[in-house]
């Protein structure tokens, strides 16, 4: 009768075990990798985006993706609004004055915008103009929920890379610990 413990039945239980460690560490890093991938390259801008971007003061990225929202929703109060808001940030007060005016056409009152803000993008854009560009200007809404679910699955995604490293260096530690066992040692020459 056979030892359970032979070395073809532990060669085989260490091939199972390789071939399962294998599988759930591709299926960990390959959802891990498509959480972590940026999520805008599939998705149309929006306002949120524009007010990350000047937040960030990078108004000419912001101008970009302003330019896409208006190109999809041109009749949009709050995308002109936005981009008032965006043109008197970076200064041009004309052009501000402009899209505050048509934001005030789409829909008289600005009523999706907080009052000071609309009271502050006026008196901004007012001439003559004693307030320097962008100094003194509130958006009128904040960072909205928008922008916080692209960033949990980012998220997401980065932990569950992070774990799959993690297997990765306690799967390389185990088999040389095991392999370090399993060899017989050499005597000193």
């Amino acid at each position: 009768m056979r030892c359970l413990r032979s070395p073809e039945i532990m060669k085989s239980k260490n091939l199972l075990y390789t071939a399962l460690f294998a599988l759930l560490l591709n299926t960990l890093l390959g959802v891990g990798f498509a959480l972590a991938q940026p999520q805008q390259a599939h998705q149309q801008p929006t306002l949120t985006q524009v007010y990350a971007l000047t937040n960030a003061r990078k108004l000419d990225r912001a101008q970009v993706l302003m330019d896409q929202v208006l190109a999809r929703e041109p009749n949009s109060a709050e995308a002109h609004f936005v981009q008032a808001e965006l043109f008197a940030r970076m200064g041009e007060l004309a052009r501000a004055r402009t899209s505050l005016a048509t934001a005030e056409k789409l829909s008289p009152g600005l009523g999706f915008a907080r009052a000071e803000s609309v009271q502050a993008l006026r008196s901004q854009t007012a001439e003559p103009n004693l307030v320097g560009a962008g100094q003194g200007l509130t958006f009128h809404r904040g960072l909205a929920p928008g922008g916080s679910v692209n960033t949990s699955l980012a998220s997401a995604g980065w932990t569950l890379l992070a774990v799959g490293g993690g297997l990765v260096v306690g799967f390389v530690l185990y088999r040389r610990r095991s392999r370090s066992q399993s060899s017989p040692e050499r005597p000193p020459m």
